[in-house]
């Protein structure tokens, strides 16, 4: 409550007291009664303050102890890349760093549009082949596809495939390449009506080689859902490594496997059902391994038509590496961990002149080991409804309630001091608008060095920042520049929209991850934990959330009908037009993909937007 107020209500009520009407309050006290009141408000405002504060402090140790699973920090854009590498059979480092500048539209200079440098980054080391899929055949049609994202007819083409097959003619890039092992392919449907009938048949995919069958097997050709041992010892699992784990889940369904190893032979030794494409093969003049996939019969042309395989494809997400190298003396000592304009994510490894690894450890009370790192959050976390320009004015108003401090320099320079910090502060705030500033908290690192008698010692330390919500909305077929040299051109490209950026939450939106993890505590298994958890995950872009039992028919032709959950959402149009299509759709996606896998239903899932 303000100043003001608790003035006003304290003197009506004296007046009452004392036997006054409200008309008589302005002139009928005495001035010290007028006086001791102003300080009686004053410090009635403080105390209100500093419970204000004590609630705050005490909110969010007590959320932080309950709910230690939250994370109410930024999360990086993700997506799909393609890149091929220089040799066969390479391993993707996750350090590699792909960047684009992208353009971003200025409200107050439409003419001087901001340039953002967004990084990616892969999130897990997959294998990649020295190869692209150059032809893919089906039904009456082969197809020579020119890049990643069209395709051309083959003249004099006349041959009948069977319904449901269809054969890839894979490029190899060196006539030195012998065998491709653990091909793994990226395959999509543009059609997003489709999507649900491809990927039920995708799952009962089967491949031959020549005459052999190949083992084909869902995810990517590398273990990705294996414990990180170095991870839980050292680093205490960071916030990092869920985020990875969590991209690679989510896209892991887009991706096959073909085990073992493709050996590449002329085309005069396969059988007799690929002499069809020799000519194509003579006149491209490289070295293809033809593989044919088997899909039931019932998987019609029309969805073949707008099905994609790419292979050399991996998950990215959106993180930049800093590195900061820093002479550290023998004691205790604090390095904060800057990032411009972006926002902290993780903390990499911390790294001495003698290559010993320390150790980052949470932050307890007490003495800190040496040879160890202690992450600390800059900044006072708030969880209260009180904004900077509010706290701002009350510093403004405590200038003025004790102006009387600067009795001895002079009421008018008082007055003129606190005019002009009031037009600074309008200044500040207008600039604040303009630039999108907002101030993050950048955390920083407290290290204590080993006693190892020298007196000095260089570190290493990366760290990775995010864009966040900057790094979406990046369109699919953008070329980024990479500064590796592990690829073969520096150009790699994304093969999907950018999605899933989110900048740190509000405090309306930590109250929900909140509310929905005292409800449901991680597992969904009534209505009421589909709406907790559906208002958790869309945030403010929708208003209600409605659950009704239903049926459907199943895509099997053998099959009849099942029950169904059927979850109706309601969207809230003003914050629905913040959203790209792709980032809706995401949501969407994601949101079934997460139910279905924390839920306990057995029914499967089906979503209507109103």
């Amino acid at each position: 409550m303000r100043q003001e107020r608790i003035k006003d209500r304290v003197l009506k009520r004296a007046a009452r007291a004392w036997g006054f009407s409200d008309v008589q309050i302005e002139n009928s006290f005495d001035p010290v009664v007028t006086m001791l009141l102003n300080a009686l408000a004053y410090e009635l405002e403080k105390v209100a303050h500093e419970l204000e504060d004590s609630k705050t402090r005490i909110v969010e140790r007590v959320l932080e102890i309950m709910f230690p699973e939250v994370v109410s920090g930024a999360k990086p854009a993700k997506a799909i890349m393609h890149a091929i590498p220089l040799e066969n059979k390479s391993i993707i480092s996750l350090s590699s760093q792909m960047l684009v500048n992208k353009r971003i539209h200025n409200i107050y200079n439409p003419l001087e549009p901001i340039n953002k440098e967004v990084v990616f980054s892969p999130t897990l080391e997959v294998k990649l082949a020295a190869c692209e899929i150059k032809y893919i055949a089906y039904e009456r049609n082969l197809y020579r596809i020119s890049n990643l994202f069209y395709k051309d007819a083959v003249r004099d083409y006349h041959n009948l495939l069977s319904a449901g097959e269809i054969v890839l003619g894979i490029e190899l890039n060196d006539q030195n390449i012998e065998d491709l092992e653990d091909l793994m392919f990226y395959a999509d449907v543009k059609n997003i009506h489709q999507k649900e009938v491809f990927y039920y048949y995708l799952k009962q995919m089967r491949c031959f080689y020549d005459n052999l069958e190949i083992q084909v097997e869902e995810g990517y050709n590398v273990p990705f859902e294996h414990l990180d041992i170095e991870n839980i010892i050292n680093r205490n699992y960071t916030n990092l490594s869920g985020i990875m784990q969590e991209v690679n889940e989510f896209y892991s369904d887009h991706f096959y496997t073909l085990k073992g190893e493709l050996k590449y032979k002329p085309i005069k030794d396969y059988g007799r059902e690929y002499s069809c494409f020799e000519e194509v093969t003579k006149e491209n003049g490289k070295h293809i391994i033809w593989v044919k996939l088997v899909f039931p019969e019932s998987l019609v042309p029309q969805i073949i038509d707008n099905i994609s395989f790419v292979v050399n494809c991996f998950p990215v997400i959106n993180k930049r590496k800093h590195t900061i190298r820093k002479s550290l003396d023998g004691f205790l000592s604090y390095v904060a961990l800057e990032t411009g304009n972006n926002i902290y994510l993780d903390l990499d490894s911390v790294i001495d002149s003698s290559e010993d690894h320390y150790e980052i450890k949470e932050f307890n009370e007490g003495v800190l080991e040496e040879g160890c790192a202690v992450l600390r959050t800059g900044g006072v976390s708030r969880f209260d409804s009180r904004s900077a320009s509010e706290l701002l004015q009350n510093v403004l108003d405590l200038l003025k309630d004790e102006s009387s401090s600067f009795a001895g320099i002079g009421n008018d320079f008082m007055n003129s001091s606190l005019v002009e910090i009031n037009q600074l502060l309008a200044s500040v705030q207008q600039q604040a608008k303009e630039k999108d500033f907002s101030k993050t908290n950048d955390p920083y690192l407290m290290i204590k060095p080993k006693n190892d008698g020298s007196d000095g010692k260089n570190f290493a330390i990366n760290y990775w920042s995010t864009c966040a919500e900057e790094g979406n909305d990046i369109k699919a077929g953008t070329m980024l520049e990479c500064k590796d040299t592990f690829f073969i051109s520096k150009d790699v490209t994304l093969m999907t929209n950018t999605v899933g950026g989110v900048n740190k939450q509000t405090n309306k939106d930590r109250i929900l991850a909140y509310r929905n993890a005292l409800l449901t505590r991680g597992r969904i298994v009534t209505f009421a934990d589909i709406k907790a958890f559906g208002f958790n995950h869309f945030k403010g872009s929708i208003d209600d959330i409605r659950i009704e039992k239903g049926t459907r028919k199943e895509i099997s032709v053998k099959a009849g009908f099942s029950r169904t959950v059927d979850v109706f959402i309601k969207t809230n149009p003003d914050e629905r037009k913040l959203l790209s299509d792709s980032e809706w759709n995401y949501m969407c996606e994601s949101f079934l993909k997460n139910l279905k896998s924390k839920s306990s239903n057995v029914y499967p899932y089906r979503m209507f937007i109103d």
